[in-house]
C-alpha cells in the first residue's frame, strides 16, 4: 500500500538520518553575538559566515557538548549535481523515491518553509530544521528520540552537516562527491552521567544509522541512473508525486536515457 506523500533523501533521506532529531527555538539576538562557529567540522570546512547568526548559540552547544561525532565520506553518487541539489531541497521526494524503490523505510512530510518531519522506520523521529542552504553545503538542526531494542529511549539534539561537490568520472558521467558530519548530543539525564560507558554505544547507532542512509542514497542514484524508467514509473504510480517534481524526474532522467543531452540544461522548479 503507498504512504501519502508531500521530503531528507535531501539525509535525505540524508538526514532523518542521525538517530535523534527536535524543535528548535529562538536565541536572543544579545546573546547570539557571544556564540561563534569553528570553520571546521572533524576536519571538514564548512561556511559558516553564512549561517544566520539566530542559529549560532544552538549549533555552538550541540558541537561543543555532542556526545557523539561522526564524520562519513567522501560518498560517491551517480548523479549530476543539479539532481543532487533537487533531492537535498525536496527531502519529501527523495524519502518517497528511497521508499517506493524499496531501499529503505524512509518517510518524510514537509511541515513548513526548511522544516520537515522524518523517520527511517527503525526507531529513530524527529523534526529537523533546515538552517542553511548553499551550493553543496547544508546544515541541519534535528531534534527528536530514538527507541531501539538496546538502548533505551533517548532524547537529543543534532547538528548534521554536508558539503557535496561535483565531479567526474574518467568516462564523463558526472557524479557527487558529499561529506557529511554529524554531532549528537543526548539529553536524557542517566545516558549523559554514563557517558563513558554508553558513548562508545551511541556512537556506533549514529554511525550505523549514517551508513544506511548513505546506502540508500547511493541506491537512488545508481537507479536514477541505470534504471530511469522504473524510477519513473514509481514516482507516477497512484499516488503521483507533486506534479513538480514529476516534472523534473521527467527531465532529468530523459539525460539518462539518452546520453546525447546534456543533464545540466535542466533547471530545477
Amino acid at each position: 500500500m503507498r504512504l501519502p506523500w508531500r521530503y531528507d533523501a535531501r539525509v535525505m533521506a540524508v538526514v532523518c538520518l542521525s538517530a535523534v532529531l527536535a524543535v528548535s527555538t529562538a536565541v536572543d539576538p544579545v546573546r547570539a553575538k557571544t556564540c561563534t562557529l569553528p570553520t571546521y567540522y572533524a576536519g571538514m570546512p564548512y561556511p559558516v559566515e553564512e549561517v544566520a547568526p539566530r542559529w549560532t548559540c544552538q549549533v555552538q552547544n550541540v558541537v561543543a557538548n555532542s556526545t557523539t561525532a561522526n564524520k562519513m565520506g567522501p560518498v560517491r553518487l551517480r548523479i549530476p549535481f543539479h539532481a543532487y541539489d533537487y533531492l537535498l531541497d525536496h527531502p519529501d521526494i527523495a524519502a518517497a523515491l528511497v521508499n517506493r524503490l524499496d531501499l529503505g523505510p524512509y518517510k518524510a512530510e514537509m511541515k513548513g518553509p526548511g522544516r520537515f518531519w522524518g523517520t527511517d522506520g527503525e526507531g529513530n523521529q524527529g523534526l529537523v530544521q533546515i538552517l542553511h542552504q548553499g551550493d553543496g553545503a547544508r546544515m541541519y538542526l534535528l531534534d527528536g528520540t530514538h527507541d531501539g531494542r538496546i538502548l533505551p529511549q533517548l532524547r537529543g539534539t543534532a547538528v548534521v552537516l554536508v558539503q557535496a561537490r561535483p565531479s567526474t568520472l574518467p568516462d564523463g558521467i558526472e557524479t557527487v562527491e558529499a561529506d557529511i558530519v554529524a554531532y549528537l548530543q543526548v539529553h536524557n539525564r542517566f545516558i549523559a552521567g554514563a557517558a563513558a560507558l554508553l558513548r562508545p554505544m551511541a556512537g556506533a547507532l549514529v554511525r550505523r544509522q549514517m551508513q544506511k542512509a548513505v546506502q540508500a542514497a547511493v541506491g537512488l542514484s545508481n537507479a536514477m541512473r541505470t534504471d530511469p524508467d522504473r524510477v519513473l514509473f514509481e514516482a507516477t504510480d497512484p499516488p503521483s508525486l507533486p506534479d513538480q517534481a514529476v516534472d523534473f524526474l521527467q527531465a532529468t532522467l530523459s539525460a539518462f536515457q539518452d546520453p546525447g543531452k546534456r543533464s545540466h540544461t535542466v533547471t530545477p522548479p
